[in-house]
């Protein structure tokens, strides 16, 4: 039943009946955890009897179960090294969007390109496009690969500034769109996270190969690696099932429950953050780069992996010559922070982190350097979250504190993501409404229908007007795209409360002017 016919019908229905309504909709968002958590106990019951009967493990699977009670995510898959024993939480065969650990594939395509003597860190964007331009004051400026690489280009991810491509764009049409705009910061000297970045790189990748990204990226970085459940952009599949593998559903969260939730991806997105990818081989690329010698994968790519972890040595051995601001982390710590080829340092810490609008991911490892001689380097950790649901701050902690734990240390805890908060209080203001529209419906007094309508105008546009400046993305965006349904039908319920209140108050008012005329 619609919202107004629902209120509508109130005035016929007896006191009673209306508390009894009133009850089953407080129990049904109040105990809405239950439900949306459900299959996510039975998921960690498979966890708990998959998972060796450690201490670790049995630290590791309460920290998952309080992810799980806390975000209502119906499907998380887990994979974790430790000197050299993997072990997987979860199907460490379903398949995942991965969001922006993609730009790590991304990255190390680019260093192949690199290690090849077809590209060059000193390159510019107008080497390979002399057509494109950038600018800074309002003057042409050019930007490098390096400075692509690591987050240093002058672009951000604000969708109002550099917008995303559209379902139908390619790469390199999105590319052309993306030039001539004015940068925010000259490129070299700040650092800002930006999806623009890497989705150039990609452009780049299929400039200097003469083949398609997703035709480079397969031949030679995934089948290469043995990442053959590792998919550029949405698996091609007719069922639910590819390979013997299950794709997991993204969610969003409407009062605490998960519903299915999917978005097309664009050709011209995927190389900053839309690969789908497994556990199973999450750790297969986590062993690359931890230094796990495979005699099947060529040397090459173990060389590649260090090669890219020394440009973040060099970076940090050269940050106080440098004019560089630093201000992302990998987890709570007062380090500098270091950004190169879709990677994070900080400490001994190297990672990255997922998130789209209907998953969230986090890969976590050890710094080391492979080494022939040793086919694990000792006191190694690595780990890689999964999780269908867009929950990014939540999936980070959980990963951070499952890597402390495993390193020795004391995990810091569970941690609220952004829209996990939204959902809850937009429940609350959505009971609220409810609530105050019964009120409006039975108030006698203009007075007070003038009050509640004003509060409801003010509330209504401080978020109409705020959040778009929050996020850096319209309001549609937002709404249709990013957050919690939550949030749609909370403000679908103050509308409706503005629009009653108004309507009553005018109504009133024609009420007097008439008993004035009679």
């Amino acid at each position: 039943m619609r919202g107004r016919d629902f209120m509508s019908n109130m005035k016929n229905i007896s006191k009673k009946r209306k508390c009894a309504l009133m009850t089953i909709l407080l129990v049904v968002i109040g105990l809405n955890s239950i439900s949306g958590t459900a299959n996510a106990h039975e998921q960690l019951t498979a966890f708990n009897t998959s998972s060796n009967q450690t201490d670790t493990s049995n630290q590791i699977s309460s920290l998952i179960d309080e992810y799980l009670d806390k975000t209502g995510c119906s499907s998380l898959s887990v994979v974790t090294i430790k000197d050299g024993q993997i072990s997987y939480y979860g199907d460490e065969h379903a398949i995942y969007q991965i969001g922006s650990m993609t730009k790590a594939l991304t990255g190390m395509g680019i260093m192949k390109l690199i290690s090849q003597n077809k590209l060059s860190l000193d390159d510019k964007i107008t080497d390979y496009f002399p057509e494109y331009t950038a600018y800074y004051n309002g003057e042409v400026v050019d930007i490098t690969l390096e400075q692509l690489l690591r987050q240093q280009s002058g672009y951000t991810n604000s969708e109002t500034d550099y917008p995303s491509a559209r379902e139908d764009e390619s790469l390199m049409q999105w590319l052309s769109s993306m030039s001539g705009k004015e940068l925010q910061s000259m490129p070299g000297t700040q650092y800002c996270y930006a999806n623009a970045n890497y989705n150039i790189l990609g452009a780049l990748i299929e400039q200097i190969s003469g083949i398609s990204y997703k035709d480079y990226m397969e031949s030679e970085i995934l089948i290469p690696l043995h990442l053959y459940n590792t998919y550029i952009g949405t698996p091609a599949h007719t069922s639910n099932t590819l390979n013997n593998t299950s794709i997991v559903d993204g969610t969003r969260m409407l009062f605490g429950i998960p519903l299915s939730y999917s978005r097309p991806v664009s050709a011209g997105s995927i190389p900053a953050g839309y690969f789908y990818s497994t556990t199973e081989d999450m750790g297969i690329w986590l062993k690359l780069w931890i230094g796990y010698r495979d005699d099947t994968i060529s040397k090459e790519y173990y060389e590649l992996a260090d090669m890219t972890k020394k440009y973040l040595i060099y970076q940090e051995s050269h940050q106080d010559n440098a004019d560089i601001k630093i201000s992302d982390t990998i987890y709570d710590s007062s380090d500098t922070t270091l950004y190169f080829a879709g990677w994070i340092k900080d400490g001994n810490a190297i990672g990255h982190s997922g998130g789209t609008a209907s998953y969230s991911s986090r890969i976590m490892y050890s710094d080391t350097t492979s080494d022939e001689s040793k086919p694990m380097p000792h006191n190694s950790v690595g780990v890689c979250v999964l999780s269908n649901i867009n929950v990014a701050a939540s999936t980070d902690r959980l990963c951070n504190d499952i890597y402390l734990l495993l390193s020795g240390q004391k995990p810091h805890g569970f941690s609220y993501d952004v829209w996990t908060i939204f959902d809850m209080s937009f429940s609350v203001l959505s009971i609220v409404s409810v609530l105050l529209i019964i009120v409006l419906l039975k108030a006698s007094h203009r007075c007070t229908l003038i009050i509640i309508d004003s509060i409801f105008v003010v509330l209504l546009c401080c978020i109409v007007i705020i959040m778009p400046l929050i996020f850096q993305a319209s309001l549609s965006e937002i709404l249709l795209i990013w957050a919690p349904w939550t949030m749609l039908c909370s403000l679908t319920l103050l509308l409706a409360a503005i629009l009653i209140a108004s309507y009553r108050i005018w109504k009133m008012r024609k009420h007097e002017n008439n008993n004035k005329i009679s």
